[in-house]
């Protein structure tokens, strides 16, 4: 009974194994949901008030990520844009690349790799740390004065919260089953467009190609312990996020079923029609 307790109930940070890494997301990942390709299918959108989805665009990944582009960028203020996947995440396999890291705890340390056509434009990481809970936004620093223009580069961030003295850590207990933040859920790339800066020249054009964000963190539980968990889920029949699941794949199905429907109505170019 004792044992039993200690594994649903008890985990203490001490025990932890820190400095755990993984990729978060990157553009070569094989991932679907029922066939709806994950990596393809990635959106852009922009609620700042400046951009019309015909200045958007989004073209299918390559070899150097994921690419993107605003059209008529202002010169003289900032405003954003953002690129999120089609689905929710947690729907992949987790610790792939597919946007969802599992057993994460605190967050060391993220990489971001890319290229952009304005040095200047800066990059933050969307996510969340469990299913529904609330977006969170980290913002990349920059030297804008070491990147290239369509070259390829890294962006570092250090988490200047995390602490890796555990004597000086708040020992928490943490339930093994229905721990709500239980890892580390990709939600998009906010880009913000800057005024030129230093030698830099002002570009209509904000291009940015995504190719990996990678994440340092601590671990949440330990290897003998996500072994028992999975024990538990079997014995037991538990599945925390199965009315999850089962919402957000309805939600997909019927947003795709009504994109098919307006894609049929629209009008089709006869002479190209006859042309082929």
């Amino acid at each position: 009974m004792k044992k039993l307790i200690t594994l649903l109930f008890v985990v203490v940070l001490a025990t932890t194994v820190f400095a755990e890494e993984s990729v978060l997301i990157k553009s070569d990942v094989s991932a679907n949901l029922e066939e709806y390709d994950f990596v393809s299918n990635f959106e852009i959108t922009s609620d700042s008030g400046w951009f019309t989805k015909d200045e958007l665009v989004i073209l299918q990944p390559n070899e150097k990520g994921f690419r993107f582009m605003a059209k008529d960028v202002p010169e003289y203020s900032t405003s954003n844009y953002k690129i999120t996947p089609a689905y929710p995440v947690f729907l992949n396999e987790s610790d792939i690349g597919a946007g969802y890291i599992s057993n994460a705890a605190a967050i060391k340390s993220i990489k971001v790799v890319f290229t952009t056509n304005r040095p200047y434009d800066t990059i933050s990481v969307l996510y969340s740390t469990s299913v529904n809970g609330p977006t969170k936004e980290i913002k990349m620093p920059q030297d804008f004065n070491s990147i290239k223009s369509m070259v390829e580069a890294e962006l570092f961030f250090e988490n200047p919260l995390y602490e890796p003295d555990v004597k000086k850590r708040e020992v928490k207990e943490l339930p093994v089953l229905n721990n709500s933040d239980d890892g580390i859920y990709f939600k998009g790339i906010k880009v913000t467009t800057n005024p030129a800066t230093g030698m830099s020249a002002y570009s209509e054009y904000s291009v940015i190609y995504i190719k990996e964000v990678s994440v340092v963190y601590d671990k949440m539980f330990t290897d003998e312990q996500l072994e028992q968990k999975a024990v538990l889920r079997e014995d037991f029949g538990i599945d925390e996020k199965s009315d999850i699941k089962k919402k957000a794949i309805t939600k997909i199905e019927e947003r795709n079923r009504i994109r098919l429907s307006q894609e049929n109505l629209k009008h089709k170019d006869e002479s190209a029609t006859d042309a082929k």
